[in-house]
């Protein structure tokens, strides 16, 4: 019992205070220090062993939280510089960095039990949500009015709990696209909840989940909740105790949920039985308040910090160290997630840091010509870099030409023409054509007002020039045969965003004021063929044309492609209808956390590359428009980007850097177009290739003509009438299931492990997740136990496969197919 507890040993691993410590199911720990450090250690009745990926650095404030996921392969940490980092535990390795939208400082973090999502909470008074496969943020809750100080999901992932300093409790649905408020506590605790955690244990009737909270906060109390989620949603306090004077910090369950630890700013820890709330052990001997607990997964060992860590063992049984687990233990789930991300990250490497002239000013800007890269920045002088090829390796040098002289101020915008001309943009009013080769200056264009300009840029054939800036203006020249300039009013603010389509006939303008204008560059003076406004909250900050116009199906009326950035961290893809100077908004891309700052196109417009305040620069495919990668590796946010001639190269530029990658598309557009599109916008071309990569070979009567609209509604009498056969019905339903969810499964993305297909029966038709607890319905399918549960809890009593009315809803477990999924999962560890 834990009265006779024994105090094991008490170390000191880091510089400055101890903020978090967690312990794997590995038995793995984690410690993090205000020393911006974590720290990874295996444990010995003789103290803490070191691991060889130890140190984790890369924060550069206070670490304040660190979580390990269920299994242990990742570990999850959030810090005060504004950014929260996932870790390969066996590696050391990052592989995702999220940063606050708003930069203010993370306090907490928390991964969803199956590792897909990476919730995060702190000072901007938000909860962000990420997607860890993708790495996309895919929600914000707002909801909060103070510092968000916890957030914990619940064991079967269903729940997300927040907490905040103004002493709220908010139960959210984690499903992303449910943006359910469950329950809501108002005063939870006076003076704000520091912690909350959920009991491992948990139970289920037909309809109806229960679950055990546990919370502690700044009035010293330490509180039990049951929570009751089903046809009503409840949380109802059912115990409370006074813990600890002044603030009680931690709270924490036993694996087994029987026991609770709690910490506090009175320096001591105090042990307390559950459901009883009674307090069985106090720990004393801290020299500071103590900051956070931990329970070992077998619950034989407590761990808590403050200046130092304390280890204690129950019953004084100093054998269980013997018995810590050196390997790790593997989940399907986060294994597919780590590696997503690892494989990601081995198709970028980080070829060299470029550091302009004058190594302490930012840099605003770059382009790519061939192999020769500008560079611009808050100095005066454009450096150019030569990119030279060497086998499989890269080598940059700086060019004979560089550095270019001529402004007197920020150069703020550069682009390269076709040719080879170099175009600049400064704040000092000037727009100046520079010969690379020769570092000779060309042509010095002026403003009038000498006012200065934001964006430059080129049309494809070289005759005409665009600028814009703080003067609000769009100005203009036409430089081919002679000079001719003129300027048009069309903004109410400063122009950020210019752009000039691929075949030099329309002119495409943005501005701050939120407003997209298109111009006609066939008419001189220009003239204006359509305006959308309120484009982007609080301004357009880029635009740029696919360098190849979008393919068409009327010949009478040419598309292009083009994409606009904003401050409001939105991406929008629009097609505008050359003819008829119509903008359609196809895409809106929310994956960045914060104000879009650049959009470059490749040069064949197969890519598209995207920079922003999150300190991230982003690659899509323009067939899709799905995120191939996340370049997260930089300090600030990212001025600009911009591709090679042959996309092996892409360029980023923040602080006083410029970074060169070296990219791997190979395989990288292998995913088909229909798995961006939402089904209800598929045409009959891409309902035949889902069908196809379903491998559903044979296209039968109305299948060759129906819709992705008419897809959703098609029942198994028409897929008869239609001619196929019992199992191909069964299996078109089944991927229909899965489209309605937004899962798309094809022959060519489902998951494998040791090449290897996974068994179709494994996966749940609802999540197109492997099965934990199968169940069989009255309809003749098999789901799991808690998607189904969800599914008639919201889509009340109908069949997710043939959405018919069900007379029964009883679920008989599947024991057969459950210990089948489990020895699967055994063999392909």
């Amino acid at each position: 019992m834990w009265e006779n507890a024994e105090k094991v040993f008490s170390s000191s691993p880091h510089q400055l205070d101890i903020n978090s410590c967690d312990i794997s199911k590995t038995g793995v720990v984690a410690t993090c220090s205000s020393d911006r450090t974590i720290k990874l250690w295996r444990l010995s009745k003789d103290g803490l062993v070191s691991l060889p990926q130890s140190p984790l650095t890369g924060h550069s404030y206070s670490v304040n939280v660190v979580r390990f996921s269920k299994h242990g392969t990742i570990l999850a940490s959030a810090s005060t510089d504004g950014s929260a980092v996932l870790w390969d535990v066996k590696t050391g390795e990052k592989l995702l960095s999220a940063y606050s939208p708003s930069g203010f400082s993370f306090r907490t973090c928390a991964l969803s039990p199956d590792s897909a999502f990476f919730a995060t909470g702190g000072d901007d008074d938000k909860v962000h949500i990420w997607n860890v496969s993708t790495k996309e943020l895919v929600r914000s809750i707002s909801d909060h009015e103070a510092t968000v100080n916890s957030v914990c999901y619940s064991p079967d992932g269903s729940i997300l709990v927040s907490t905040d300093l103004n002493g709220k409790l908010f139960g959210w649905s984690s499903q992303i696209h449910h943006h359910t408020l469950l329950f809501a506590v108002m005063e939870a605790h006076d003076l704000g909840v520091m912690c909350v955690d959920f009991s491992p244990e948990t139970s289920k009737t037909a309809l109806t989940s229960f679950y055990s909270l546990a919370s502690c906060g700044s009035d010293g109390l330490v509180k039990l909740w049951n929570i009751e989620i089903g046809s009503k949603n409840v949380i109802q306090s059912i115990a409370e105790s006074f813990a600890h004077v002044g603030n009680a910090m931690c709270v924490k369950f036993s694996p087994k949920g029987d026991t609770l630890a709690t910490t506090g700013g009175d320096k001591c820890v105090k042990i307390w039985t559950y459901p009883g709330l009674e307090c069985i052990k106090t720990i004393e001997g801290f020299s500071r308040y103590v900051t956070s607990c931990v329970f070992d997964k077998t619950g034989s060992i407590l761990m808590a910090t403050s200046k130092y860590l304390q280890v204690w063992c129950k019953d004084s049984n100093l054998g269980i160290f013997s018995n810590i687990e050196e390997k790790y233990e593997k989940s399907f789930s986060e294994e597919k997630f780590n590696h997503q991300l690892t494989m990601n990250r081995k198709k970028i490497e980080l070829v060299k840091k470029l550091t302009p002239c004058g190594s302490a000013s930012d840099v605003t800007t770059c382009d790519i010509h061939n192999n020769v890269i500008a560079i611009g920045s808050t100095g005066t002088l454009i450096t150019l870099w030569s990119i030279v090829p060497a086998g499989e390796t890269v080598t940059i040098e700086e060019h004979p030409s560089s550095p270019l002289k001529g402004h007197t101020y920020s150069v703020y915008s550069l682009r390269f023409s076709k040719s080879g001309l170099l175009v600049s943009g400064s704040l000092d009013g000037d727009v100046i054509l520079w010969n690379v080769e020769t570092g000779q200056l060309l042509n010095r264009l002026q403003n009038p007002k000498q006012i200065g300009f934001r964006v430059v840029q080129v049309s494809a054939d070289n005759n005409i020039l665009v600028a814009g800036g703080d003067d609000d203006l769009i100005h203009i020249w036409k430089i081919h045969p002679v000079v001719h300039y003129l300027n048009i009013k069309g903004h109410e603010n400063t122009v950020f965003a210019l752009d000039i389509s691929p075949d030099s006939s329309v002119l495409i303008s943005g501005s701050s004021d939120e407003s997209l204008k298109v111009w006609d560059l066939n008419q001189w003076p220009p003239g204006k063929l359509n305006s959308i406004e309120e484009v982007h909250d609080l301004g357009i900050t880029c635009a740029a044309f696919q360098p190849v116009p979008a393919e068409s199906t009327d010949d009478q009326n040419h598309r292009v492609t083009l994409a606009s950035g904003g401050t409001d961290s939105v991406i929008k893809i629009w097609t505008l209808e050359s003819q008829t100077a119509t903008l359609k908004v196809r895409y809106a891309l929310k994956d960045h956390g914060s104000s879009i700052m650049n959009i470059r196109f490749s040069e064949k417009g197969e890519f598209m590359g995207s920079t922003a305040g999150d300190r991230t620069a982003r690659i899509w495919d323009t067939k899709t428009y799905r995120c191939l990668f996340v370049l997260d590796s930089h300090e600030r946010y990212v001025t600009s980007c911009a591709f090679s001639v042959h996309n092996s190269i892409f360029v980023t530029t923040s602080e006083n850097i410029c970074k060169v990658w070296r990219l791997d598309f190979r395989n990288s557009h292998q995913q088909n177009t229909f798995q961006r599109i939402p089904v209800s916008e598929w045409s009959n071309q891409e309902v035949k290739t889902w069908l196809k990569s379903i491998n559903i070979d044979v296209i039968r009567g109305d299948m060759e003509t129906i819709t992705g609209v008419q897809l959703l509604a098609i029942s198994k009498a028409d897929l008869e009438t239609n001619g196929y056969d019992n199992a191909q019905c069964l299996k078109i339903l089944e991927n229909i299931q899965w489209l309605r969810h937004g899962n798309v499964k094809s022959s060519q993305n489902q998951i494998c492990t040791n090449d290897d297909d996974i068994p179709s029966d494994f996966l749940c038709p609802i999540t197109h997740e492997i099965m934990e607890n199968p169940v069989e319905l009255s309809d003749g399918f098999v789901y799991d136990e808690m998607a189904i549960k969800e599914w008639l809890l919201t889509r009340k009593q109908t069949s997710p496969m043939t959405n018919l009315e069900l007379q029964d809803c009883n679920m008989v477990p599947c024991i057969q197919l459950k210990e089948k999924i489990h020895q699967y999962l055994l063999e392909n560890r």
